[in-house]
C-alpha cells in the first residue's frame, strides 16, 4: 500500500509541475518542485533524528508520503517565510509519530497533525492548494479508486464520501436549490474531499479495524467535517481537524495495542512452506480465522514493505501463535527476513480483524474450500474445535499444487473424530503412492463430495483469483450469496512462480 500511495502522490506532483509549465495551473513549476523537494528533506531529517533517538528503524516511504501530502496541501513555496513554515509543519508531522504514540503506534495522521500544528504555533492555516486545482480532480479520482481497490476499504471511503455529500446536501437545501446545485456542480467541491478520503483517511495505523467500526469512522469524520464547515465562525483547517478527531475517537473506541511476539521455533511444513511459532508477550484473545498485521523491520525493504497481513494459523486454545506462509525460492525482502529470523527474535503485530469466523450455530453444516496456504484459517478453526471436542458437520475441500503442499494433514485426520471429512485435491499428483483425487475443484467435484451443498455455509480462502472463481462457481450452482464467506489478501500471488496458473496459487 505505502509504495502505491507514494507512486500515486509522486504522479500527482509530476502532473502538477507539467501542467504548471504549460500554464494550465496557475503556479510556478520550479516552486512546485522546490516545495516537494524541501518538504521531503525536512521530513527525512526529522524522521532520521527521531528514529535514532527512539532507537527504531525509520519508515522511509511513510516520511516521503507525509512530505508530498504536505507539499500538495501548502502548494508552491512563495517566499522565505514559507521555508520555516514548511520546516515547522514537517517536523511536527514526523514528531507526532513518536511523541503522540500509543503502544508504539502513532495516533494521528502525520500530515494532518503537521498542518494543525502550524496553525496552532504560527497562526498559519493550511491553504489546501490542491483543493483549488480542479484540473487535478480526474487524476485524484482515478488514483484514489486504484488505492481503494488495492486496500479493499470500500466501506470506509464510501461511508465518508456518501455521508459527507448527503450531509452537505441537507445543509444547503434550506438555502435554496440553485445554491445547492451550484455547489455540487463545482469540481472544487470534490477535489479536497476525494483526496482526504482516499489518501489520508485510509491510513491503516490511525484508523479502526473491523468493517462496522470503519463504517462508523467514515460517517463520523464526514459528520465532524460538515459540522466544522457550518459553524457560525469559520474554522481553519477543518479537514485536518475532522480527520484528527476521528483518529482520536477511533483509537479510544478500539485501542488495539501492539502485541510483541518472540520467535520460539520454525518448522518446514512443505518444500516452500514454513511455519513460525511465536510466544506473545501478554495474554491474547482472538477468534479462529482472524488475522493480524505483522511488522518486521529489516534493512533495504522492497516494494512489499515491512508489514504484512497474516491469518493466525494457531487456535486460541494453543499457548503460541502460528504464522504459516509460503516462502518461495526468490522471496520478498519481508519473507527473506522472516525465513532467516533466529529463535528469540522479536516481531510485533496489531489490528486484530476479520469476520471469517465460525458461525455461532453449531448445527449449521459447513463447507471449507482452501487453496494452497489459504488453509491457515481452517487450521485455526479445526484445531480449536478439536481441542474443545466440539462436533460439527464440515467438509473440507483442500487444493494445492501437489500433495507435498497439503499441510496440516495430521490435524485434519484427527479432526475426523469431531465430524470433519477432508477431500484432498492436489492439482498434480507427483507421488506414485497417491490414490486420491487430483486436478481442480469444480462443480462436478463439489456436487459429488458435497451433495447437500445448497444447505451448507461455504468458506473460501486462498488467493484472490481462486476465491473469486470459486465464488462465481458456487453462485452458478445455485448457492445463495448469503451462504458464501470469503477470505483473501490481494497481491499475495505476486510472489508465486510465473508458470503456475492463478487457480493453483497459494493463499494468504
Amino acid at each position: 500500500m505505502y509504495r502505491l500511495v507514494l507512486y500515486y502522490l509522486a504522479g500527482l506532483v509530476v502532473v502538477a509541475i507539467v501542467a504548471a509549465a504549460f500554464r494550465v495551473l496557475p503556479a510556478s513549476p520550479t516552486r512546485l518542485l522546490g516545495s516537494a523537494a524541501y518538504m521531503a528533506l525536512v521530513c527525512f531529517i526529522s524522521n532520521l533524528v527521531l528514529a535514532r533517538l527512539w532507537r527504531v528503524q525509520a519508515n522511509s516511504e511513510s516520511q516521503y508520503i507525509t512530505a508530498v501530502i504536505l507539499a500538495l496541501i501548502f502548494g508552491p513555496i512563495a517566499g522565505t517565510a514559507d521555508l520555516w513554515r514548511f520546516a515547522l509543519a514537517g517536523t511536527a508531522a514526523m514528531g507526532s509519530k513518536y511523541l503522540l504514540a500509543f503502544s508504539r503506534r502513532h495516533v494521528f495522521n502525520p500530515a494532518a497533525f503537521g498542518s494543525v500544528a502550524l496553525l496552532a504555533l504560527a497562526g498559519y492555516p493550511s491553504p489546501w492548494w490542491l483543493g483549488s486545482q480542479p484540473f487535478l480532480l480526474p487524476l485524484i479520482i482515478v488514483g484514489g479508486l486504484l488505492l481503494v481497490l488495492r486496500i479493499r476499504r470500500f466501506e470506509l471511503v464510501g461511508a465518508f464520501l456518501l455521508g459527507y455529500l448527503a450531509l452537505l446536501a441537507m445543509s444547503l437545501l434550506p438555502r435554496g436549490l440553485p445554491l445547492a446545485l451550484a455547489v455540487f456542480a463545482n469540481p472544487a467541491t470534490y477535489t479536497s474531499i476525494v483526496f482526504l478520503g482516499t489518501v489520508m483517511l485510509v491510513e491503516p495505523l490511525t484508523g479502526p479495524a473491523g468493517r462496522g467500526l470503519r463504517l462508523a469512522y467514515g460517517i463520523g469524520v464526514a459528520a465532524l467535517l460538515t459540522l466544522l464547515q457550518h459553524l457560525p465562525v469559520p474554522v481553519p483547517d477543518a479537514l485536518e481537524l475532522a480527520l484528527l478527531s476521528g483518529n482520536l475517537l477511533a483509537r479510544l473506541a478500539r485501542p488495539s495495542p501492539r502485541l510483541d511476539l518472540s520467535l520460539v521455533r520454525k518448522e518446514q511444513l512443505a518444500p516452500d512452506i514454513m511455519g513460525f511459532w511465536f510466544e506473545p508477550s501478554r495474554p491474547f484473545q482472538f477468534q479462529p480465522g482472524q488475522f493480524l498485521e505483522w511488522s518486521l523491520p529489516h534493512p533495504h525493504p522492497d516494494a512489499s514493505g515491512t508489514r504484512r497481513f497474516f491469518t493466525i494459523a494457531s487456535s486460541p486454545t494453543e499457548p503460541e501463535l502460528l504464522l504459516a506462509t509460503r516462502v518461495p525460492a526468490q522471496p520478498s525482502s519481508f519473507k527473506a527476513a522472516l525465513r532467516d529470523l533466529p529463535a528469540g527474535s522479536d516481531v510485533s503485530a496489531w489490528g486484530l480483524d476479520g469476520s471469517f469466523t465460525l458461525p455461532a450455530d453449531r448445527e449449521r453444516p459447513l463447507a471449507f474450500i482452501a487453496g494452497g496456504i489459504g488453509i491457515t484459517p481452517f487450521r485455526s478453526m479445526l484445531a480449536y474445535l478439536l481441542q474443545r471436542q466440539e462436533h460439527r458437520s464440515i467438509v473440507l475441500l483442500y487444493s494445492a499444487r501437489n500433495e507435498q503442499d497439503l499441510v496440516f494433514r495430521d490435524l485434519f485426520d484427527k479432526a475426523a473424530s469431531i465430524g470433519l471429512r477432508t477431500v484432498y485435491v492436489p492439482n498434480v499428483a507427483t507421488s506414485a503412492g497417491w490414490h486420491g483425487r487430483s486436478g481442480r475443484i469444480d462443480a462436478a467435484l463439489i456436487g459429488a463430495e458435497v451433495p447437500d451443498y445448497a444447505q451448507r455455509l461455504f468458506y473460501i480462502s486462498g488467493p484472490e483469483a481462486m476465491v473469486l472463481a470459486m465464488e462465481k462457481l458456487l453462485a452458478d450452482m445455485g448457492v445463495k450469496p448469503a451462504n458464501i464467506k470469503r477470505d483473501y489478501f490481494p497481491g499475495y500471488a505476486r510472489e508465486q512462480p510465473a508458470q503456475v496458473q492463478p487457480h493453483l496459487l497459494a493463499g494468504p
